[in-house]
């Protein structure tokens, strides 16, 4: 779901659907010009739970730039800094494991319904809005994702 990329020395993560037709779909993306978020937390939650790529921990914090939503768990940032910890430096004090957390979850909200047989965001920046992507590949992405 994420690719790393340089481009003329500046890098990026797209975050990118596979809807089984050939094509990907960029959904979100952390570079110079960002946009996001491009999961829900339902969404994500299957993708962490159902993954086999590493554990639960490192699916986390490789989703966690693409997530953005205002119905998350209130816990959401206790999940990721102990994700954090388990994948990295398990004694890094807590304290600082908190701080990325919150750190790596601001600014990502948005609030997600469904319209149609489409789940679309109303964050401006969302890839996933309502004109963001043409309604096929919202669709696309929608289903894919369940």
């Amino acid at each position: 779901m994420a690719i790393w990329y340089v481009i003329d020395e500046k890098e990026g993560h797209d975050f990118v659907v596979l809807p089984g037709d050939g094509r990907c779909i960029a959904v979100a993306a952390v570079a110079a010009h960002s946009y996001g978020p491009g999961l829900s937390w339902p969404e994500a939650r299957r993708l962490i739970e159902r993954g086999s790529l590493g554990s639960s921990a490192q699916r986390l914090l490789l989703l966690v730039r693409a997530l953005g939503d205002v119905d998350s768990p209130t816990d959401l940032v206790n999940r990721v800094a102990d994700a954090l910890l388990a994948v990295g430096n398990a004694a890094c004090p807590r304290e600082l494991a908190v701080e990325a957390a919150q750190q790596l979850l601001e600014d990502r909200g948005g609030t997600w319904s469904m319209q149609g047989d489409v789940l679309v965001c109303d964050n401006e920046y969302a890839a996933r809005r309502l004109g963001g992507l043409p309604p096929e590949d919202l669709l696309k992405v929608t289903r894919a994702l369940q």
